[in-house]
């Protein structure tokens, strides 16, 4: 068995555990340990290390997230077998090129190519303009069919265009499955020199996208090799990410001079005392039907960085946003913007809301802590079922189940008006979020001897609402419930309507929480009531935050997401606080989870969580569902659940007629 001796006296800051495993590390890689072997007992080890046997039992845990022990349950810990492939790191070769030479055959299991925007690093490595474009290239390499590489390869654009043979991204995909070799296009095909490289090198643990793609473990070993490629003349011309599996690369170093290889270097998380900035993502709804929401969203999270910034930062750092577009939310969109997130190496993400749970699965991959408002019980499901691997996800709202009962009670039970007959007409979009909230409408109503006369489920985004209002024109409903999400729909749903109107409260959930609804209809939207499960609450500090927002916008806030915004920031900003750190992630889940007890009290209301759904909890003294009605072109809150709030009154709509 191999017993190693005692641990010197090392003079720095850092834990126990931590330099026990470093020294274990080092012998580990200098040899002492040989591979495959087996470590004696921990009571004998921690004596001859001269520590205890819990700081044993960290420093062993730490190592195994590295892949560099293994431990098996009743028989032992043994250090990491033999790696399988051998790259001298002193030769500047790819992939293709090292697995060729151990007579193993190489693959591409999965090919992505995207243009993205460059980043402050990847323009920093590149020496390019920040958002120049660049194409990066996603390949899982394979040796005899077995995953051991993840790659990203990142190329200006500007390059690719200035070359002798263009290709389109279809082309040089097509060429990368067939050829493998990434240096063989370039240096081939396209005529690009590539004289050296310069490869940083650090130890990570493998987060769940990578670990998912590699067919490893979670938190498991990788070696990240970050790799900058320079033609004859010193210019970057590609920044290579390389993401390689423990115990499958051996890398020799030729060490000239005073330079070495940290091997046991903490990983860059580690050491985030040292970063200039906290980097936070906001990958949201910047284009698409979400569009107006996303630019709430944005405003809200920028207003509440900069603020957060002007006193101090969180931990004595200031915050920096990364930001990236999901578009319509859908699954490609959610993985290419969580990838470009990890990649960025943020360590939260705000992304406001999704569609569905398309990026819950992507963004569940990751460790970083993600909080969204989506209020859908689809995208909490999603959660639920994968508990713990998403354990990083929160939706910082309840969800919508309760939003049609709600709109029922207060406007058939709540409001000072009598009704002239008891139908009720019911339109909403075809996404779940719509549907599970009208049929909690349609259901109270039935149930209190209310006539459905129309039950209508419309194409998300539709804005042609003809066959609809010709049914509602002919049978007068009392009530015109209309859960209609989107901004454009619901204008154009108000503008056909008012052409030819029926004496019909109309209530929107959702889509007039936005500025835009009010800007757009202008006095038109007088008189229509409207629903939220959040949104900023009536206090003098609000009143401050809101002539903040727009001195500096130039326009009203919206109810809701600039708001929740600024209190999801400040709820993880208490997280990472307590906690000490931004990348203490287990410690984060914990706050988060167990928010109910250390309650936020927010612009919105006070946040709770339900630890086992990771859903925020909603109800009078938590985040209430708020009754708007637009008067004067203002909101005027009407309702806090059920209970009227003092001094507001319902006015008659002034499209009701005699």
């Amino acid at each position: 068995m191999a017993t190693p001796s005692g641990i010197p006296q090392i003079q720095d800051d850092s834990p126990l555990p931590h330099r026990v495993a470093d020294q274990l590390c080092s012998m580990i890689i200098s040899g002492a340990l040989k591979p495959g072997s087996r470590l004696t007992n921990e009571l004998e080890l921690a004596k001859s290390l001269n520590v205890s046997r819990s700081t044993l039992r960290a420093a062993l845990d730490r190592l195994a997230s590295q892949g560099l022990v293994v431990r098996k349950r009743g028989i032992g810990t043994f250090v990491a077998d033999e790696p399988l492939v051998t790259n001298n790191l002193s030769i500047n070769f790819g992939v293709t090129q090292v697995i060729k030479s151990v007579g193993a055959k190489p693959g591409t299991a999965e090919v992505y190519l995207n243009v993205e925007k460059a980043g402050e690093r990847v323009a920093e490595r590149l020496e390019l303009e920040l958002a120049s474009p660049v194409v990066v290239i996603e390949r899982v390499r394979t040796a005899d069919d077995r995953p051991v590489v993840l790659s990203f390869d990142i190329i200006p654009q500007s390059l690719l265009d200035t070359l002798r043979q263009r290709l389109s991204l279809d082309e040089i995909k097509q060429f990368l499955i067939k050829r493998q070799s990434l240096y063989a296009l370039l240096i081939k095909q396209l005529g690009l020199e590539i004289d050296h490289g310069i490869a940083r090198l650090h130890p990570i643990v493998a987060e769940r996208w990578a670990a998912e793609k590699l067919g490893v473990p979670a938190r498991s070993g990788l070696l990240h090799i970050e790799q900058v490629d320079y033609d004859p003349y010193g210019r970057p011309v590609m920044l290579s990410d390389e993401y390689h599996v423990a115990n499958t690369f051996t890398f020799t170093v030729y060490r000239q001079g005073g330079l070495t290889l940290a091997a046991c270097a903490p990983s860059e998380a580690e050491n985030w005392e040292k970063w200039e900035t906290i980097k936070i993502g906001v990958p949201t709804l910047i284009t698409g039907h979400g569009a107006s929401m996303g630019a709430d969203i944005l405003a809200g999270i920028s207003m509440s960085v900069e603020k957060v910034n002007s006193e101090g930062g969180v931990l004595g750092k200031p915050l920096e946003m990364i930001i990236t577009d999901t578009k319509e939310s859908g699954a490609e969109e959610c993985r290419l913007a969580a990838e470009f997130m990890s990649r960025s190496d943020v360590v939260a993400n705000f992304p406001g809301a999704f569609y569905g749970p398309a990026c819950i699965h992507e963004f569940g991959k990751y460790d970083q802590p993600l909080f969204h408002g989506s209020a859908i019980k689809e995208t909490v499901d999603a959660v639920v079922a994968n508990l713990p691997e998403y354990r990083n996800i929160f939706q910082v709202s309840a969800s919508e189940e309760s939003f049609g009962i709600n709109a029922y009670e207060v406007m058939v039970n709540e409001l000072p008006y009598d009704f002239p007959n008891k139908k009720a007409a019911l339109l909403g979009g075809d996404i779940t979020y719509d549907m599970l909230i009208k049929e909690g409408m349609r259901k109270q109503a039935e149930e209190n001897g209310w006539e459905i006369v129309m039950d209508d489920t419309y194409p998300y985004g539709t804005t042609e609402f003809g066959a609809q209002l010709a049914k509602i024109r002919a049978e007068e409903p009392a009530v015109i419930f209309a859960c209609i999400t989107s901004v454009d729909t619901s204008v154009a749903f108000v503008n056909q309507f008012l052409q030819n109107p029926t004496n019909s409260l109309i209530l929107i959930q959702w889509s007039p929480v936005a500025a835009e609804f009010k800007g757009l209809l202008a006095e038109k939207a007088n008189g229509i009531l409207w629903q939220t499960e959040y949104a900023y609450l009536p206090t003098p500090e609000n009143q401050v935050w809101v002539e903040e927002f727009e001195a500096k916008f130039g326009r009203s806030p919206g109810a809701a997401w600039p708001a929740m915004m600024d209190d999801m920031l400040h709820i993880w900003k208490a997280a990472i606080e307590s906690c000490g750190s931004p990348v203490d992630y287990e410690c984060i889940y914990e706050y988060l989870e167990n928010l109910s007890d250390h309650p936020y009290e927010g612009r919105e209301g006070t946040y709770g969580m339900d630890p086992e759904r990771h859903e925020s909890l909603t109800g009078a003294e938590w985040i209430p569902i708020h009754v708007y009605q637009i008067q004067d072109q203002k909101d005027v809150l009407l309702y806090l659940g059920t209970d009227a709030f003092e001094g507001n009154s319902f006015q008659v709509p002034p499209w009701f007629q005699e």
